[in-house]
């Protein structure tokens, strides 16, 4: 979901449910710059880490991924918090 909020498109949707497994568990999965090329590659890396397929390779806990989620946001010197980002989610899906 997190790939999906930051580049504002589906990441696996494909023309059928068969399509669209073959994808999610075999096809390559696009760094988000590489739709949003403005994005700086730390979010790429915090979105990519969600996204790795060795279990291992990703956040250990919730906790771990918000750290890195705040860390994000204060890096863009965002003023997102979490009832703005509610009101977008709920237009935008």
């Amino acid at each position: 979901v997190l790939h999906e909020l930051v580049t504002g498109r589906r990441l696996f949707q494909r023309e059928n449910q068969m399509s669209t497994i073959v994808a999610v568990t075999e096809e390559q999965i696009p760094k988000p710059s590489s739709i949003r090329p403005e994005l700086p590659a730390y979010v790429d890396e915090v979105v990519m880490r969600c996204l790795a397929r060795p279990v291992d390779d990703r956040f250990d806990d919730c906790d771990a991924l918000a750290d890195a989620l705040d860390s994000v946001l204060i890096q863009l010197n965002s003023d997102v918090n979490g009832e703005r980002l509610g009101t977008w989610m709920q237009r935008k899906f």
